[in-house]
């Protein structure tokens, strides 16, 4: 029976230690609970194999003290993420509300009018049954009805499922509203989980120190770190392009400093997360202006995920006259930004969209390009829509304290209408 001492960590441990031909021995676990890159096992380590640190013996002392490079520390894992306890809803509550809005006018020659939009819900263990309806007495007085939706949600497992009319997002990106079933996931749930990649942020502390994050030369964050090496996860870093700080002073009042560049894009899925969901119904016609008119039926599947450098989107969508299937990956690099290409291609024909962009703390640039064959009509448009290609890029420089301008340029092009062009250019100017 010995006692473990890491005097770097002011740290014993009581353990059972065994003399063998491998030296001194003793179980992982023990050594783990110091801090010592070791297994968290019962199985037997010797001291000599484990990479790093030398010992010494104090049989007077019955104590064996450990000293430690940086190498043989277990990495310590700093989450600065502030999640404040959320109390759990009971189940077995439920109830009911009504929100609602009224607006009344008189105009001299239309005489009086009114309009509102109301919203009934019940909820309990079973979910959530909302309705909504808008009036008018313009024309001819009327009531139309909105939205009829069964919810189930899982906050658990971050699902989701709606009954009734719902919205679904179609293969090339346009919200379409249908009636029918829809299951997904849905982060929402969980507002504080962030869903986007942030920088791992490491370094090494020679003993008990402070860590100072800085995000662009201001503090965002402080903790505190024991000897050893140490990443940061979940740093509360701005998205686009930036320069992270971290300030490690000792307890001497040593300090070091190690600067990292950035990028965030809250486009990107973090890794471990997909984000994914199904639906199956009728295209919805004449939303706020018909109860319920409904169009052709679909069904349709999209799945998002993979790494934090790389997210991979692919969606699948029958209605009952054709197919559609799209492909899509979004890069993103500190070096140069973020990177998105798209293909949706059925019978009728393709559909093509590729952007770019950067926002730093300086230069902000980005350009997109979006072409649709002249026979492809995306579910959510009818045949009305003639939209061809468009074409954009934008410019922004910050001057610092003489202030910032934009530049932007746009064009679209239709079947049907001849080609549009923009132009806009803003200039802030700060005055001292």
């Amino acid at each position: 029976m010995v006692q473990l001492r890491l005097p770097a960590r002011n740290t014993t441990a009581d353990v059972f230690a065994w003399r063998t031909a491998q030296g001194i021995e003793v179980e992982g676990r023990a050594l783990a609970s110091l801090g010592v890159n070791a297994p968290d096992t019962a199985d037997l380590v010797s001291l000599a194999r484990v990479p790093g640190p030398t010992f010494e013996e104090h049989p007077g002392q019955g104590a064996i003290i450990i000293s430690c490079t940086t190498a043989c520390y277990a990495h310590q894992e700093i989450d600065l993420e502030r999640d404040e306890a959320v109390q759990p809803i009971d189940a077995s509550a439920s109830g009911g509300y009504i929100n609602y809005e009224a607006d009344v006018q008189w105009v001299d020659e239309g005489g009086l009018s009114a309009a509102g939009i109301a919203e009934v819900s019940l909820f309990g263990r079973w979910g959530l049954l909302d309705g909504s309806w808008i009036a008018q007495t313009e024309g001819d007085a009327h009531v139309t009805r909105l939205e009829t939706t069964w919810t189930v949600d899982r906050p658990d497992l971050s699902v989701r499922g709606r009954l009734g009319d719902s919205l679904h997002i179609g293969a090339t990106g346009i919200p379409v509203r249908f009636g029918g079933i829809q299951i997904g996931r849905y982060f929402g749930l969980t507002p504080s989980m962030l869903t986007y990649p942030t920088p791992a942020l490491s370094g090494e502390a020679e003993a008990a120190s402070t860590v100072e994050l800085y995000v662009d030369g201001v503090l965002r964050a402080q903790s505190t770190v024991e000897a050893g090496p140490f990443v940061i996860d979940h740093a509360p870093v701005v998205s686009g392009g930036g320069e992270a700080q971290l300030v490690i002073t000792d307890i001497l009042g040593r300090q070091q400093t190690i600067t990292r560049p950035f990028f965030v894009s809250t486009d990107m899925l973090r890794q471990g997360l997909d984000d994914w969901s199904f639906a199956f119904g009728a295209e919805r016609l004449d939303f706020g202006r018909k109860d319920a008119r409904y169009g052709d039926t679909f069904a349709a599947a999209r799945y998002r995920g993979v790494t934090n450098n790389l997210t991979v989107e692919a969606a699948v969508e029958a209605t009952d006259h054709t197919t559609t299937a799209q492909a899509g990956i979004t890069i993103a690099s500190v070096a140069f930004g973020q990177a998105y290409l798209s293909h949706a291609e059925n019978g009728d024909g393709g559909y093509n969209q590729v952007s770019w962009h950067y926002d730093g703390r300086v230069l902000s640039i980005g350009a997109q390009y979006e072409e649709r064959d002249r026979r492809f009509t995306p579910l959510g448009r009818g045949a009305s829509d003639t939209f061809r290609q468009d074409l954009a890029g934008n410019l922004g420089v910050e001057m610092g304290g003489y202030g910032s301008f934009t530049l932007t340029v746009a064009q679209v092009e239709y079947t049907d209408e001849p080609e549009a062009r923009t132009v806009s250019f803003f200039l802030h100017a700060r005055l001292s």
